[in-house]
């Protein structure tokens, strides 16, 4: 079955791979595990972040793999990893993978290699971020999922990696996504490992595809002056938001369903100015309590035309 790189056919990969992976109004059931849908659609919408952070703790197992005694001193073994006891070396871990990075090609030609499945063009392993990813706390590289296509080139110059890395349950990477998001993880993380898991198949799938999103630049007139309108993600995900940085006054979200019908039928102008004059009006509130109920009110909207328009 041909799916495209998008959040709707994403729902349908999974449902197609396991007719208990559903939405169910505002949750996505992964088995008898809820997610709000929200969350869901939030982890899809930061692919291209977390298979960034993904690629950094996959370059950061293989060099620590060959090089355990070099990076740490003997003081910390490769099954220890990741973990927060590296916290205390950081810097000279970092300084030790850059050397590392810069001294032996093989792990730059493996991340390019990996990252081009994906479709993470720019992505360059960094000394900096790869000790970050291997101060994390949590499951170790032994569950770190490697997908067939991966375990494909990482053989050919890492074959003792190949046989310890992602060789056990492979649900690490779920507490990376709720450490990102805060959340608890013995309530998600087996949840956001399963699903983690199944959009790198679905990015490989689609031939590492970004998001089919259109990401334009727009402008309003509101009398004799321009009134400049940034389209970014917002900060909770809603709609529209309150942004007076750069000169902004509005932002809008391009990840929300309603945006992408908006653009497709060529409705923004109106919209637009009756979002930035509610913008301006929740940004002039002096009252914490007035502009929290505004701020309810924007993110309750938001979601209710998310629900609505999410197909």
């Amino acid at each position: 079955m041909a799916y495209k790189y998008e959040l709707h056919d994403f729902k349908r990969f999974l449902n197609d791979r396991n007719a208990s992976y559903r939405v169910d109004g505002l949750v996505f059931w992964q088995n008898r595990i809820p997610l709000p849908v929200d969350l869901f659609n939030r982890m899809f919408g930061e692919a291209d972040l977390f298979l960034s952070l993904y690629l950094d703790h996959i370059v950061a197992a293989l060099i620590a793999q060959g090089h355990t005694r070099q990076l740490f001193g003997g003081r910390i073994g490769f099954d220890a990893l990741p973990g927060k006891e590296v916290q205390a070396m950081k810097g000279s871990v970092a300084r030790g993978f850059g050397e590392i990075i810069a001294s032996d090609s093989k792990y730059a030609h493996t991340a390019a290699a990996l990252a081009g499945l994906l479709g993470i063009d720019d992505y360059r392993p960094n000394g900096g971020r790869l000790a970050t990813a291997i101060c994390h706390q949590g499951k170790k590289y032994s569950r770190l999922y490697l997908p067939e296509r991966f375990r494909e080139i990482i053989r050919k110059s890492h074959k003792v990696a190949v046989q310890v890395i992602g060789c056990d349950n492979t649900d690490m990477f779920g507490n990376v996504v709720a450490d990102n998001y805060d959340i608890y993880r013995s309530g998600f993380s087996d949840a956001l490992s399963i699903i983690f898991n199944l959009l790198v198949e679905f990015r490989l799938l689609c031939g590492g595809a970004s998001s089919s999103v259109q990401r334009v630049s727009l402008e309003i007139e509101e009398g004799q002056e321009g009134v400049a309108v940034e389209v970014k993600k917002t900060s909770d995900g809603s709609l529209w938001e309150p942004d007076y940085g750069d000169d902004h006054v509005l932002r809008l979200n391009p990840e929300h369903p309603f945006f992408r019908a908006m653009v497709t039928n060529g409705q923004t102008r109106y919209l637009n100015e009756l979002l930035s004059t509610l913008a301006r009006f929740e940004y002039g509130q002096f009252s914490d309590t007035q502009r929290k109920l505004l701020e309810n009110m924007r993110q309750e909207v938001s979601r209710d035309l998310w629900i609505k328009y999410d197909q």
